[in-house]
């Protein structure tokens, strides 16, 4: 071999490491980011994007310009955090934005009352009071929250917000609200929600990780297109 080659192929070869070098990080790097996780929404049946606008409403009910939808857990102290900027949502767009509520109670592990806590706002519900007890929960939560039986603390916040306390005791042990819970924890399922609070606005997935700062943020940023 001549000997003007042989730092030529020891060229060659460097740089041939040096290619598979940067190929091989370039791979580790892609690994190591978070994965794309494609919003629930853009694999949704019609009939999953319908029911993302059924549940208790609050707001604008005719061609709302933006529909907000939330899946909670009453006894979820992450569902309690967002509450002031829900509030504020509500109280500010109540014209503009239907906000759907929808039941997805972690129980009976970590929230052992989350369901029972559910049965007691749809009883309310039956008398035209599901956010007035809604806020009621969210706002005691510390006090019925690891009870063994909260009924008799619910039947307290049903009297204090004006509710016919025998009907709602009959409610809360009826079928009728059981079977929407049914129904919003199964849509919940079915469009592999991983926890509470998770929220859809217009039918796309909001990342919470923003924080309800920037949940308001996009709600304003639609409202005023």
């Amino acid at each position: 071999m001549k000997k003007w080659l042989i730092p030529v192929l020891f060229g060659i070869a460097i740089v041939a490491l040096i290619i598979l070098a940067v190929r091989a990080a370039g791979s580790e790097s892609n690994d190591a980011k978070p994965q794309d996780s494609a919003s629930p929404a853009a694999e949704m049946t019609d009939a999953q994007k319908t029911g993302l606008k059924e549940g208790q409403i609050f707001g604008q009910t005719n061609n709302p310009k933006v529909v907000l939808t939330e899946f909670a857990d009453l006894q979820c102290p992450a569902c309690k955090l967002y509450e002031p900027t829900l509030k504020t949502i509500r109280e500010k767009y109540s014209d503009q934005v239907q906000v759907v509520f929808k039941h997805f109670p972690l129980a009976p592990t970590p929230h052992k009352n989350a369901l029972v806590a559910a049965y007691a706002s749809e009883a309310a519900a039956n008398q035209g009071k599901f956010w007035e007890m809604h806020d009621k929960l969210y706002e005691t939560q510390d006090e019925w929250g690891e009870q063994a039986n909260p009924k008799d603390k619910f039947v307290s916040y049903a009297s204090a917000i004006g509710l016919n306390v025998d009907q709602f005791k009959k409610d809360y042990d009826g079928e009728a609200g059981k079977a929407g819970i049914e129904r919003d924890k199964a849509l919940g399922t079915s469009i592999s929600l991983k926890g509470t609070p998770s929220f859809f606005i217009n039918g796309v997935a909001f990342d919470t990780t923003g924080g309800g700062e920037e949940l308001l943020k996009q709600i304003d940023a639609l409202v005023q297109q």
